[in-house]
């Protein structure tokens, strides 16, 4: 009993190991893709050096279904694992414990520590992958009051993807941006502007637009943006608005 334990636990290392290596590997350039000893360094979003533990495991959440979606999500994380004694001890990216739960999911929202998503159909065994990008998800929101409205189904997404903080890594330390897709995960792109911490966000479901708030620092001086994007279009686009000039 126990040799077969011991052989399922290291058939599953090796699947995860396959898949780190798919979604990685797969996603940095040759050209621009180093590797050093356990880190694989890749670039950022502002094509800035950070590392890639080449250490850590992929692996995949259950599947998510959303009401009125006829798409699953697999969120897609790492976990760290330590061998004690012929044993593996699984920590998780998110949390530091003994834990293979890489997401919560309430509703519309999935909160967690990602860093891809894969799409499948509900009628569908083949799967699709978000990104090719270096990032962290933090959550992606389902906005359901635009397709009650429009009927339109749009995902928002929470997004590291730069070593804001220069600590060569890309983690939830960092600043996060904005990012938005239609529900296949198609269209994925950034919204919000580089190098601005987003302050909050907020959907107004009378003109369904989607509108946030960010801080860009110039020295010691803090400068206030604002912006939205009306979803309801064919081919939406951030429009920056100026609610401080009619004070």
């Amino acid at each position: 009993m126990f040799t077969s334990v011991k052989s399922l636990i290291m058939k599953k290392e090796f699947f995860y190991y396959l898949l780190f290596s798919v979604f990685f590997f797969s996603n940095c350039n040759s050209k621009s893709a180093e590797i050093k000893g356990n880190e694989l360094i890749v670039l950022d979003a502002e094509k800035n050096e950070i590392k890639i533990d080449t250490t850590l495991l992929a692996i995949a959440d259950l599947p998510i279904k959303m009401d009125s979606v006829s798409y699953l999500m697999h969120p897609i994380g790492n976990y760290r694992t330590n061998r004690y004694n012929n044993e593996y001890v699984f920590k998780s990216s998110r949390s530091g414990s003994e834990d293979f739960t890489l997401t919560t999911n309430y509703g519309d929202e999935i909160k967690g520590n990602m860093f891809n998503l894969l799409f499948q159909k509900e009628s569908s065994a083949e799967l699709k992958v978000l990104t090719d990008k270096n990032i962290k998800i933090k959550s992606v929101l389902f906005l359901r009051a635009l397709f009650n409205n429009t009927k339109k189904k749009i995902l928002i997404y929470e997004i590291v993807d730069t070593d804001t903080n220069e600590d060569k890594d890309i983690n939830l330390l960092d600043l996060h941006a904005i990012y938005l897709s239609d529900i296949d995960g198609s269209n994925f792109r950034k919204i919000s502007k580089s190098n601005h911490r987003i302050i909050n966000t907020k959907f107004v479901k009378s003109n369904n637009r989607f509108y946030f708030k960010t801080i860009e620092k110039f020295t010691l001086k803090e400068v206030f943006h604002y912006y939205y994007i009306d979803l309801s279009k064919n081919d939406p686009k951030v429009e920056a608005y100026f609610p401080l000039k009619y004070k």
